[in-house]
């Protein structure tokens, strides 16, 4: 662009030397069209600018990882013929330090809007920020270019899109399960069976009521009381990681896609769900009670945002839940000192139907093993997972 301007400006002292050297009529209306040209190119900038207007456009369907998915952005023009725009975008994991950068071409008119689909794909479960770097209109020989205020040409341009965790029968780690079952065992059954429903996608087809199936041609299951000792809690200590960059975002991935896992597991086994974080958006929890909500529990894990420190009084409030029902509790943390499940030394019932997820951070091996031995004296059940070997696992799918 700057060269363009400088070959047009040479073009024009050339023009104008020749004209009044040799006076010729060619050369006047040669220097005539050059400065016109150059005149009209700032004033349509400057008409552009007051005509630009982006709106955007997320897909209502959620992505999974390692699925690619758009983000659509739609530049209009209020009454300007044409408009050229050039829009800047960074996309990542909110817990990324640095993101990618895309830039993106495109033309509208006045009565055919241009709608620019952004292509993003995610490796990793949690929020991942779409942000409108910047919005630049150039004129049609690409001598000029404005860069429009965001506020005045998106509203809201930066947009956290939820991305869901991948699924599994079973954890990456296979014991994990294996191991969560006896500590699970020591809470009460549940209650016996009240009566029988038709069978919803999830369901365990071990309590399918045969009888009943074959006399109606439909599958039904049977159904059991529930009650508070039946729902099992699952709880995300969302502190955020000491590393950064990579590292992080994998830690971060790792947590929510292990609770996920868990969740499922517990709802095809016919155990409610209820799962609790910190947060300022008035949503700790989410309860979920057959296999057909897992839909439900997955938005929720892949709505969570990390916090330097979870509050004390979040911990009260977590503490008194567990104390009135007595529920069997997983907690899911990457935390490097007892402080940030301090509120497990203030239960007063069984620790041994708590189980602790400990995410290892990478280069913080020795941390993550104290804060294993310090619960573990305490009677809670450690389990440690590394998150290089999820990802591992999770490539060899």
């Amino acid at each position: 662009m700057r060269f363009r301007r400088l070959i047009w400006t040479s073009m024009i002292i050339v023009d104008t030397w020749a004209l009044l050297y040799y006076g010729r009529p060619t050369f006047f209306f040669l220097l005539v069209f050059l400065v016109a040209v150059f005149v009209l190119s700032a004033a349509e900038l400057a008409l552009a600018a007051f005509s630009v207007r982006l709106d955007s456009d997320p897909n209502e369907r959620l992505p999974t990882k390692y699925e690619s998915f758009h983000y659509r952005l739609t530049v209009r023009s209020a009454f300007f013929p044409l408009l050229h725009v050039r829009v800047s975008c960074k996309h990542g994991h909110t817990s990324t330090t640095s993101r990618e950068k895309q830039f993106f071409h495109l033309s509208a008119t006045k009565t055919r809007p241009a709608v620019l689909k952004i292509p993003l794909v995610s490796e990793y479960a949690g929020l991942y920020e779409l942000k409108v770097d910047s919005v630049e209109i150039y004129d049609l020989f690409g001598f000029f270019c404005f860069s429009v205020p965001l506020r005045k040409a998106l509203r809201n341009h930066t947009a956290y899109i939820p991305v869901f965790p991948i699924i599994r029968r079973f954890s990456k780690a296979p014991r994990v399960f294996s191991e969560l079952i006896p500590p699970m065992r020591k809470t009460p059954e549940r209650s016996e069976n009240v009566g029988v429903r038709e069978y919803r996608p999830g369901d365990d087809l071990r309590t399918v009521n045969w009888k009943r199936t074959a006399r109606t041609g439909t599958l039904y299951v049977k159904e059991y009381e529930k009650g508070s000792q039946d729902f099992h809690i699952v709880y995300l200590d969302l502190t955020r990681p000491s590393v950064t960059g990579r590292e992080a975002t994998v830690v971060t991935d790792c947590l929510l896609s292990q609770a996920t896992d868990l969740s499922a597991f517990l709802l095809r086994d016919q155990r409610p769900v209820t799962i609790l974080s910190h947060s300022d958006a008035n949503d700790e929890q989410c309860s979920i009670l057959h296999a057909g909500h897992l839909e439900k529990a997955k938005r929720f894990l892949s709505t969570r945002r990390f916090v330097g420190t979870v509050p004390e009084d979040y911990k009260d409030r977590l503490s008194a839940i567990w104390e009135v029902g007595k529920n069997s509790l997983s907690v899911f943390s990457s935390a490097l000192s007892p402080e940030s499940l301090s509120f497990l030394s203030r239960f007063s019932g069984d620790l041994a139907t708590v189980t602790l997820f400990m995410i290892t951070q990478p280069g913080h091996e020795s941390e993550a093993s104290s804060v294993i031995e310090y619960f573990s004296k305490m009677g809670v059940y450690c389990i440690s997972i590394r998150p290089e070997d999820t990802e591992e696992s999770e490539v060899d799918r």
